[in-house]
C-alpha cells in the first residue's frame, strides 16, 4: 500500500479536535510520554508554535508568558491536571476552557479519514519535495484504466450495433427495390426496368393527370373507389326509366351526380334507388326543365343529386385506414 501522507500524529489529532470547536489562541494537551505536555500556539486557526514541555506549572507559565503576550487570550485544555489548572488561574486575562476529546491515537485515526478522502488539508504534510510520491496518479491508475476500457468497449459495441443496423437497412432497401421493379414489370411488361423506378412511375402518374385535365388532382383513394362502386351499383336499371349520367364528382365522402331524365319524377326515382343503400345519405334532387324548341320543348329535365357516404364517414371518425 503506497503512503499518501506523512503527518505528525499530535498535530493531526489536534486538527481533528479543533474542527469540532472554535479555534482558541493556544491548546494544551498531554504528551505521548508521562510527565510531558504539549503546547500549541494558534493564530487564525493555524499553528504558529509547538512546544514539548515538562508537566510542571513553572515551565508552563514561563512559555505562556513568552507566547501569549496579547490580552485577553483563550487557552483550550484537554485532560488538564489539577496542579496545572490552579497555576493557569493566576494568569491575568487568560480564559481556560476544557475540551472533551478522545486519546491521541484515536483522534489521529479519526483525522486521517477526511485527509485521505481529500476533505481536509493537514497542517503539516512531510510527503512533499524529495519525499513526494513519484507517481501521484498511482491510486487512480486502476480506476482510470477501467474507465478507459469501459469507454472503448462502449464505442466498439455502438459501432457494431450501427453496422448491424446499417446492414438491416441495406437489406430492406434491396427488398423494396425488388418490389418496385416487380410492380414496374407488371405495369409495363414490355419496357426495360429503369434505374430509378419511383421517378419513372411518378412521371407516368403526372402524364395521366395531364391527360385528365387536372394535373394537381391526387390519385383516387380506396374510400373514393368504394363510394363510386356503391353509387354505380345502386343506379336504377329499369327499362321503363330513361336517363343519362353526365358527370359524377367525388370529394372525400361527398358526391355529386349530374344527369338528365325524362321528368321530375324520374329524378326522384333515381334518388330513391340510391337511398336503398344504407351507407349513402342522399339529399332530394334539384331539377330544372331543359330548354328546347318545337316538339322537344319541355321534354326532359336536368337533375343534380348530392349525398354523402355515411359508412365511410364513420370509419374516418374512428380512425380506420
Amino acid at each position: 500500500m503506497p503512503v499518501e501522507r506523512i503527518c505528525p500524529a499530535s498535530l493531526l489529532a489536534v486538527q481533528y479536535v479543533l474542527t469540532k470547536a472554535d479555534a482558541p489562541d493556544a491548546l494544551l494537551y498531554p504528551g505521548q510520554s508521562a510527565g510531558e505536555i504539549e503546547l500549541l500556539i494558534l493564530r487564525n486557526g493555524l499553528p504558529i508554535g509547538w512546544h514539548l514541555l515538562p508537566a510542571t506549572p513553572h515551565d508552563l507559565l514561563l512559555h505562556l508568558g513568552f507566547e501569549l503576550r496579547q490580552k485577553p487570550a483563550i487557552l483550550a485544555a484537554i485532560d488538564l491536571s489539577p496542579a496545572l489548572r490552579d497555576a493557569l488561574k493566576t494568569v491575568d486575562g487568560l480564559t481556560v476552557t476544557q475540551i472533551q476529546a478522545p486519546d491521541l491515537s484515536t483522534a489521529a485515526a479519526l483525522g486521517s479519514t477526511p485527509v485521505l478522502a481529500g476533505k481536509m488539508s493537514p497542517w503539516v504534510d512531510l510527503r512533499r519535495d524529495a519525499l513526494a510520491a513519484r507517481d501521484p496518479l498511482r491510486q487512480l491508475r486502476t480506476p482510470l484504466t477501467a474507465a478507459v476500457a469501459a469507454v472503448v468497449l462502449f464505442l466498439l459495441c455502438a459501432s457494431a450495433a450501427m453496422i448491424w443496423r446499417a446492414s438491416r437497412y441495406d437489406g430492406m432497401t434491396d427488398h423494396y427495390a425488388d418490389a418496385q421493379q416487380a410492380v414496374f414489370r407488371k405495369v409495363f411488361p414490355t419496357g426495360p426496368v429503369p434505374a430509378d423506378v419511383r421517378s419513372r412511375l411518378e412521371s407516368e402518374e403526372r402524364s395521366l393527370r395531364g391527360l385528365s385535365g387536372d394535373s394537381a388532382a391526387p390519385p383516387p383513394d380506396q374510400n373514393g373507389l368504394l363510394t363510386l362502386r356503391d353509387i354505380l351499383t345502386r343506379l336504377p336499371a329499369e327499362s321503363t326509366l330513361r336517363y343519362r349520367v353526365l358527370e359524377l364528382r367525388l370529394d372525400r365522402q361527398r358526391f355529386t351526380l349530374d344527369g338528365q331524365a325524362a321528368s321530375h319524377g324520374d329524378a326522384d326515382r333515381i334518388a330513391a334507388a340510391l337511398r336503398k343503400d344504407k351507407s349513402l345519405v342522399v339529399e332530394p334532387p334539384r331539377t330544372e326543365q331543359l330548354p328546347g324548341t318545337g316538339d322537344a320543348a319541355g321534354k326532359g329535365v336536368s337533375f343534380t343529386i348530392n349525398g354523402e357516404a355515411a359508412g365511410l364517414t364513420a370509419l374516418a371518425k374512428r380512425g380506420a385506414p
